[in-house]
């Protein structure tokens, strides 16, 4: 449906807007308040997306196809037209849209409203405000992007601003090396993702997503007929997924992005990059419904990228790092729930996952700045009564993680393995999943236990820890969310989450795979989830409280695997000898040829032109005489030629 909403526009443009103020004009005439900008624009960014979301969920389908679900296109100005390739900046609005723009500008805000005093007395308290607005509008456009073309663009800012803020302290070698690794990593990704765009223009003659889009739904024949080429367009799309979401193999650059500060973290796992591959895959539903293969492929990606990091997860002694971990795995979630077809369950889990993680990041930072940047649990224990407000927000944090129930996580997990575990064909996944959910308790409350309780132990230097009230303050909407986020699925407000996400057209292909498998409740998979939860609670409490000294001689039994689980499986060693060496064996060989055997044979070439200039050089020394004598002398040279041939 076409119509006027233009202010739509404003959601994305009043962050951009603040980052320009307070890069420009923070540093002279507000050097203390250049957050607010930014905070004010992303405020006015959340009401204008709650506006939005209310006008959706009051929407209904146009009755004339109401099989089309509720989408309004926003057209813009046709910015780039070369050849038969057209392409609009234009949004596409749709409850996805909505849903999406909601969570990341409310998650967002809270952030910026926390480094407000996490960031206080920084050199670069202005460069960090405008890289995190910037950060905002980037993510907030590629959500409302309505064309490929649009969505690789601001997907490339993302990147970009993630590559800025997590080498935000470039001084430091750990975080330039962290930024580059981020970088060269998602270009990996992004290689596969722009590949499988320029596949959808060759053949579909557009980037447009309505019109890739109603092909595919539409034209069974084309569908059938070119069943290889879309699960190529799938799997290079799904590539790109993998580099921005951390999935296998390319997971490798998210934990070490903890190197940018906690506020950072907290944006990138929580509400802006990491989430632009989930959204991307639910976006293009059209093209991975159409492809059994893709699907396969998506949801064991994710269901085994969720188990191997929270293996991971389990030997880290960085709270940060953890939580790193856990991103990763609680995406493979996500992911797992795409491929089973259970878009909405995804994007629910996404919804929650974001107030959560955020808050743990921003508790996480919370700790750390009390404790003068030390952040590793070994140095840490007991520090409920110092710090008690980050331990209480870390605590409701660590229950939705863990997938307590009455809180958010719970929910959204629950939604997840119930669709897993009654798949037709990928039941195995569902129990991966189940036996993850179990670790990701464990490991969560292992942190938990590890900070706050057990005997006090504080990093030297460390004498007495204080909190900083806006941190305090901006974390409790962020308590709330991970409290409450799940209650949106019940249906008290007439639909609940999934039935509203449903009206988006993207979302609707997937509804349409829903079903085949029967066998297992909601009640029972509800069970389970306490059960998982309960198992690893307890589990951590035997090993970890009232001291460490059961942990201690289990890691002592099980040494091999404890050194294997801390060392990350040793995927950056292997990375490194298989890639990283040689090409850095082969770049030092290319300058070797370049600097002494292409420069030498352009020497030699160059030799007899040098010499003889060289030897004419002789004949210019500026005396007129010298000069005249050569010219009579050539002349009568010429003369006596001219004579005998005569």
């Amino acid at each position: 449906i076409d119509i006027d909403m233009t202010w739509v526009w404003l959601i994305p443009l009043c962050p951009l807007l603040g980052a320009i103020a307070a890069a420009t004009l923070g540093p002279r005439w507000m050097p203390r308040r250049c957050g607010w900008p930014v905070i004010v624009g992303t405020a006015v960014s959340v009401a204008l997306a709650l506006l939005l979301l209310g006008i959706l969920a009051a929407a209904d389908p146009d009755p004339a196809a109401p099989n089309e679900g509720i989408l309004y296109k926003v057209t813009g100005y046709n910015w780039l037209h070369v050849g038969t390739l057209q392409s609009y900046i234009g949004a596409y609005v749709d409850p996805l849209t909505a849903v999406m723009l909601v969570t990341v500008s409310l998650v967002s805000l809270m952030v910026v409203i926390y480094s407000a005093g996490y960031m206080a007395g920084d050199r670069g308290y202005a460069r960090f405000f405008g890289f995190m607005g910037l950060f905002v509008f980037s993510m907030l456009m590629l959500v409302l992007a309505d064309n490929f073309l649009m969505l690789y663009i601001f997907w490339e800012a993302v990147g970009l601003c993630s590559y800025l803020l997590i080498g935000f302290y470039y001084q430091r070698p750990a975080a330039a090396a962290a930024a580059k690794k981020a970088f060269i990593v998602n270009r990996i990704g992004d290689f596969g993702f722009a590949i499988g765009i320029l596949l959808i223009y060759l053949n579909f003659h557009s980037v447009d997503f309505q019109m890739v889009f109603h092909r595919l739904i539409h034209d069974a024949t084309f569908v059938e007929q070119h069943q290889n080429l879309i699960t190529l367009i799938g799997l290079c799309l799904f590539a790109g997924a993998c580099g921005k979401s951390a999935q296998l193999p390319l997971y490798v650059w998210l934990p070490d992005a903890m190197e940018g500060p906690s506020p950072v973290s907290a944006l990138i796992h929580a509400a802006t990059m990491v989430t632009a591959g989930v959204y991307m895959v639910v976006r293009c539903g059209a093209i991975f419904t159409a492809s059994t293969t893709a699907l396969i492929v998506v949801a064991t990606v994710g269901c085994l990228t969720a188990l191997f990091a929270a293996l991971i997860a389990l030997a880290q002694t960085d709270i940060k790092r953890i939580l790193a971990y856990s991103t990763i795995s609680q995406l493979g979630y996500m992911f797992l729930a795409v491929g089973v077809g259970a878009a909405s369950a995804g994007i629910f889990h996404l919804y929650t996952h974001a107030f959560f993680k955020a808050l743990l990041f921003l508790a996480a930072g919370a700790v750390m700045h009390a404790m003068h940047d030390h952040i590793d649990l070994k140095d840490l224990g007991g520090l409920w009564k110092d710090i008690p407000h980050a331990h209480k927000l870390f605590l409701v944090g660590a229950l939705a993680l863990a997938g307590c129930p009455l809180f958010a996580g719970f929910f959204s997990k629950d939604a997840i393995l119930f669709a897993a575990l009654n798949h037709p064909y990928l039941k195995v996944l569902g129990w991966l999943a189940v036996l993850t959910a179990a670790l990701t308790a464990f490991y969560t409350f292992r942190c938990y236990f590890l900070a706050f309780h057990g005997p006090r132990r504080l990093p030297d230097g460390v004498e007495y820890p204080h909190e900083i009230p806006i941190m305090t303050y901006a974390m409790i909407p962020l308590a709330a969310g991970a409290f409450l986020a799940g209650y949106v699925n019940i249906g008290w407000f007439g639909h609940g989450f999934d039935s509203f996400l449903g009206h988006s057209p993207s979302v609707m292909r997937f509804d349409e795979l829903a079903g085949g498998g029967h066998g297992i409740s909601h009640l029972l998979v509800g069970g389970l989830s306490l059960l998982l939860f309960a198992a690893g609670l307890i589990a951590a409490a035997i090993l970890y409280l009232p001291n460490q000294l059961r942990a201690v001689k289990l890691g002592g039994t099980f040494e091999a695997t404890r050194r294997l689980l801390a060392n990350k499986f040793y995927v950056d060693e292997i990375y490194d000898a298989v890639f990283v060496v040689p090409l850095r064996r082969a770049g030092r060989f290319c300058f070797g040829s370049d600097n002494w055997i292409i420069d030498s044979i352009l020497w030699i070439i160059t030799f007899i032109p040098r010499l003889a200039g060289a030897l004419l050089q002789l004949t210019q020394r500026g005396r007129m005489q010298t000069y005249a004598l050569w010219m009579l002398t050539g002349l009568a040279i010429i003369f006596l030629l001219v004579l005998r041939a005569l």
